[in-house]
């Protein structure tokens, strides 16, 4: 089905609903919800030419993808798993038992030994002891 002159005008603006209603929607309400990348386009072309347009409006601005270098993980970030977090730190500490707990949100639980020489002098000190410095951190306090 070719797109109409008019359609072609206010592509940037108004864009098909993609839920199909046959709809124009604002283009910014679905770049909100919505992603696609340039891989997308011949998938999208093939079973629904008419969102092609719609591609076309979120490919322009969607950020551009950032690589390992730019990447900077924080203690207490939401995408690291626990696992993760209680590896590094048991790591860190030398501490095979400590353990870490995320019940939710910035809510963090630090089990380990708070007297070891790494937890005191190391990475912490006798008044705040490195795990305790850890959750601290995590739980952005």
């Amino acid at each position: 089905m070719p797109v109409s002159a008019d359609r072609l005008t206010c592509a940037t603006l108004l864009i098909n609903d993609i839920a199909g209603s046959g709809r124009l929607v604002p283009a910014a309400d679905t770049c909100r919800v919505t992603s696609a990348s340039s891989s997308t386009r011949p998938a999208v072309a093939a079973a629904r030419p008419e969102l092609v347009v719609n591609v076309t409006a979120l490919e322009r601005v969607l950020p551009t993808e950032l690589t390992h270098e730019e990447i900077e993980p924080r203690l207490g970030a939401a995408w690291v798993d626990v696992e993760t977090h209680q590896q590094f730190f048991g790591e860190l500490l030398d501490d095979p038992h400590l353990t870490v707990e995320n019940p939710g949100g910035s809510i963090w639980g630090v089990e380990a030994n708070n007297r070891s020489l790494k937890a005191t002098t190391e990475w912490g000190t006798s008044r705040v002891p490195a795990p305790r410095l850890g959750r601290r951190l995590r739980s952005h306090r």
